[in-house]
C-alpha cells in the first residue's frame, strides 16, 4: 500500500509539472532569419524618433509613464537614451491596433505567416486561455517580432516588435 501512494503522489507531481510549464523559454538563435524592417504596429518602425510621432492620435492611460517609456490605452512604447523607438507594444484584439508588412494590414497568424514565411517558433504563451506566440528574428537588424494569438481562431491579441 505505501508503495501504490508514493506512486499516486509522484505521478501527481509529474502531472503538476507537465501542467504549469507556461513554453515561454523560447530560443531563437535556431531559427532562420527573416527580414522585419518593413513591419509596422500603428504606422510606427523601430528606429523611429518619438519626438517624430503624433502622440495626441493615442488614448492616454492612467498608467504612469516613466522615462523613456509612454504608455496609452492602445499601445507602449519605450525609447532608447537618444529618443529612438527600440520597443512597441500594439494591443490588437482589445484596442484595435494596425498591424502591416509592407504597407498591407493583416489580421491573422495564417496571414503572418503567409507574408513573412515558415522561419519562426511557435509556442504556448498562456495555454489556460489557448494563448500561443509565434516569434520572428531578424538577426541582420536585431528585431524580434512576438504575435501572440488565440490558438482556437488564430485572431492576434497583441504584438511586440523590440
Amino acid at each position: 500500500m505505501g508503495k501504490l501512494k508514493l506512486l499516486m503522489i509522484l505521478l501527481v507531481f509529474i502531472f503538476l509539472l507537465i501542467s504549469c510549464d507556461s513554453g515561454q523559454s523560447v530560443d531563437n538563435r535556431n531559427i532562420a532569419s527573416t527580414y522585419l524592417g518593413n513591419v509596422n504596429i500603428a504606422e510606427l518602425q523601430l528606429g523611429a524618433s518619438i519626438n517624430d510621432i503624433d502622440l495626441t492620435v493615442f488614448l492616454p492611460t492612467e498608467r504612469n509613464n516613466v522615462r523613456y517609456t509612454y504608455l496609452f490605452e492602445e499601445i507602449g512604447l519605450i525609447t532608447d537614451t537618444d529618443g529612438k523607438l527600440i520597443y512597441i507594444h500594439g494591443w490588437v484584439l482589445e484596442a484595435g491596433v494596425d498591424f502591416s508588412i509592407n504597407g498591407k494590414t493583416l489580421n491573422t497568424i495564417a496571414q503572418i505567416t503567409e507574408e513573412l514565411g515558415e522561419h519562426y517558433n511557435d509556442y504556448w504563451f498562456d495555454r489556460e486561455q489557448s494563448m500561443r506566440a509565434v516569434t520572428y528574428t531578424d538577426k541582420e537588424n536585431n528585431i524580434n517580432l512576438t504575435l501572440v494569438y488565440f490558438e482556437f481562431n488564430d485572431a492576434l491579441v497583441w504584438i511586440i516588435l523590440s
